[in-house]
């Protein structure tokens, strides 16, 4: 399942940001809980951002500072 994905990359790295979009919010706020069990942050896309794919490397870094 995707918990046990998550759990492992959790050993991997210092911090893991789940990046969602805005319309995602109540299922966020449904699995908050067992997120922060696992120290994995909620993030959302930045306004208009539709696709991270999208966005340039300097608006990467920018939102990255935000995190």
């Amino acid at each position: 399942t995707q918990k046990i994905l998550l759990e492992s990359l959790n050993k991997r790295f210092d911090e893991i940001v789940l990046l969602l979009d805005p319309e995602m919010i109540s299922t966020a706020m449904r699995h908050a809980a067992t997120l922060s069990c696992l120290n994995i942050k909620i993030a959302f896309l930045p306004a208009g951002i539709e696709d991270p794919g999208s966005m340039t490397p300097k608006e990467v870094a920018n939102f990255a500072l935000t995190l």
